[in-house]
């Protein structure tokens, strides 16, 4: 080993905790802010991540990024100190495009964005069996007028009208869960013929989720209807409950029709008996299961309805 070689390690080793700081300490805050400050209610609007974000993981997750970007740097630009600020802004580009697609675009394409997300006539048109394109045009029309949806126009070359709810139209969504909940005793039994839609379903849940400090846990449902089914993940936090499609870190799945999830959240129908009449399944921890209703007001509301009368 010589002289040189021993000299440059420290100083290999110093650039190299430089870098993983260079990453970190801008990138952390400015995720902190972005996610959970700034753009807060947009994130929770589209149920689709934790109500409790845990920090220490995304520091984790940050820290390990920084390593990597770290390492790979030097070995990627190797003898160009001419022009080391234009190799870390192609550097800095080409990995923001990489994470990009991995994260931002994996997550779209797996995840459900339906709440705030705008739509296409077409798509309101598929979910809305029965209506004809005149009556919706109508119908739009109507809304958009009295300022509760509005139309806007992608750019060139998608070039495409999409309809999405205004402010006003966001502030109806307690009265449309509250008209769910009242609806929803008029669903069952389901009757052949009945239109099964996984963003229903979704609405359902949703109308009867707490908005309250929940059980922090996570539970996996799958409604099924025949052949067909819908993945759902329940997790429970300080903000309430959150429900999304897809199943994740869930420790405990429950796998049953709509209507008999309903009559196990509302407590209506134990979980046991359930499972005994052939209605209900579960995977993995049923004691975690069985906490499935405190994620809900539903047998709370039952048990204020009873009290009344």
């Amino acid at each position: 080993m010589t002289i040189a070689s021993d000299t440059m390690r420290p100083a290999s080793l110093r650039s190299f905790w430089l870098g993983v700081a260079a990453y970190l300490v801008p990138t952390f805050p400015i995720a902190f802010v972005w996610h959970l400050v700034l753009f807060e209610p947009n994130y929770h609007a589209l149920q689709i991540y934790r109500a409790d974000p845990i920090i220490p993981f995304g520091l984790a997750s940050m820290i390990i990024q920084g390593v990597v970007f770290s390492w790979v740097f030097p070995r990627l630009f190797a003898g160009h100190r001419d022009s080391i600020l234009k190799d870390g802004l192609l550097y800095g580009l080409g990995t923001g495009l990489l994470s990009w697609s991995f994260t931002t675009l994996a997550v779209a394409a797996k995840q459900p964005m339906v709440s705030i997300s705008p739509k296409r006539f077409g798509d309101l048109l598929d979910h809305l069996h029965g209506m004809s394109p005149t009556l919706l045009t109508a119908r739009l029309t109507a809304l958009i007028e009295s300022n509760v949806v509005r139309r806007i126009t992608l750019p060139r070359p998608v070039n495409a009208q999409l309809y999405e709810l205004t402010e006003i139209g966001h502030e109806i969504q307690p009265a449309i869960r509250e008209l769910i909940r009242w609806g929803g005793r008029f669903l069952f039994p389901p009757v052949p013929g009945d239109t099964f839609e996984p963003d229903w379903v979704l609405l359902g849940l949703d109308a009867i989720a707490k908005r309250t400090p929940a059980a922090e846990m996570s539970v996996g449902l799958v409604v099924t209807h025949g052949k067909k089914s819908a993945d759902f993940t329940v997790a429970g936090g300080q903000r309430g409950t959150a429900i999304h499609k897809g199943m994740t870190d869930c420790k405990a799945t429950l796998e049953a029709p709509f209507d008999a999830i309903l009559q196990i959240i509302g407590m209506s129908v134990s979980l046991e008996d359930a499972m005994a009449a052939k209605r209900a399944k579960v995977s993995g921890s049923v004691t975690l299961v069985r906490k499935l209703p405190q994620l809900f007001d539903l047998a709370e509301r039952r048990r204020g309805t009873t009290t009344a009368k």
